[in-house]
């Protein structure tokens, strides 16, 4: 039995999320390497499917090491 011509059905995209976030992490009491700080960052931006564009250290607690880091990633 024939139904009679097809009509294309389009179904809407979602709405990609944000082309870029500006996060923060550590604080106060929190000392950590650059490499450490780096490897925390490099895992948030890869988890929400972006890359790095910048990171900005926070105040020094030791040679090479910081209290927080401040950072944005963008797709």
């Amino acid at each position: 039995r024939a139904f009679g011509k097809a009509i294309p059905c389009r179904i809407p995209k979602p709405e990609p999320g944000p082309k870029c976030i500006d996060k923060s992490l550590g604080g106060p009491g929190s000392c950590k390497s650059r490499t450490v700080w780096m490897t925390h960052v490099t895992n948030e931006c890869k988890t929400a499917g972006m890359k790095i564009t910048e990171v900005k250290m926070g105040e020094s607690c030791g040679k090479d090491a910081y209290e927080k880091v401040d950072f944005s990633c963008c797709r």
